[in-house]
């Protein structure tokens, strides 16, 4: 979950997102060279004997950084790293199915079936800070920013996303009405939910 927050957290601080317009197709690789960096540091990385890891370390390693094993094996693919067979085994398998059979309460770094569960939830729940969230309805409400994204932070369908009628001599009159008349529909959200799941497997 970690890598397709951090891909589109690399398009707002690189300036991808420009007033009305999305990234585009040639903001893709910075946004993932970004993300990597940010995910799994080039020091991180030459930190470790990729050499001599066997499966037990990947997963240990997968299990603190919080990235799954493609991310993982992109990032060491791009960095030229030589890596064990073992490591290239491990990659090759799901994240979870790596982790589960790497986790026992004797196991040491990952722990057992309740830290799995636990870490399954709360990388499922969406949790941000209040002062963010308060930032982000206040531009919203002001016509500033688009309420898909508003209603992607609470959770709900965009429907719910109230737009107060700004005042007539607001100076947000006009991003108000643009945005507005630009406002997605529930089914527009769920499309673009449905399409950021799948870009996340």
């Amino acid at each position: 979950m970690r890598s397709p927050l951090a891909h589109e957290l690399a398009h707002f601080a690189l300036g991808h997102h420009n007033g009305d317009s999305q990234p585009g197709e040639k903001d893709e690789a910075p946004a993932d060279r970004f993300a990597a960096e940010l995910l799994l540091p080039e020091d991180l990385i030459a930190g470790q004997d990729w050499q001599q890891m066997d499966e037990r370390g990947v997963a240990e390693f997968l299990w603190q950084t919080g990235v799954s094993t493609m991310a993982l094996g992109k990032r060491l693919a791009s960095l030229g790293v030589l890596v064990s067979a073992e490591v290239v085994a491990a990659l090759k398998r799901t994240t979870p199915s790596l982790i589960r059979a790497n986790s026992g309460e004797d196991q040491g770094v990952i722990g057992g079936a309740k830290q799995l569960i636990v870490r399954q939830q709360q990388s499922a729940a969406r949790v941000f800070p209040s002062a963010l969230v308060d930032a982000l309805q206040r531009r919203v409400e002001a016509g500033a920013a688009s309420p898909e994204h508003l209603a992607w932070v609470l959770d709900v369908p965009v429907d719910e996303i109230d737009f107060p009628e700004p005042d007539d001599d607001s100076e947000f009159v006009d991003a108000y009405e643009r945005v507005l008349a630009a406002r997605p529909s529930r089914a527009d959200l769920e499309d673009w939910l449905a399409t950021k799941s799948q870009s996340a497997q």
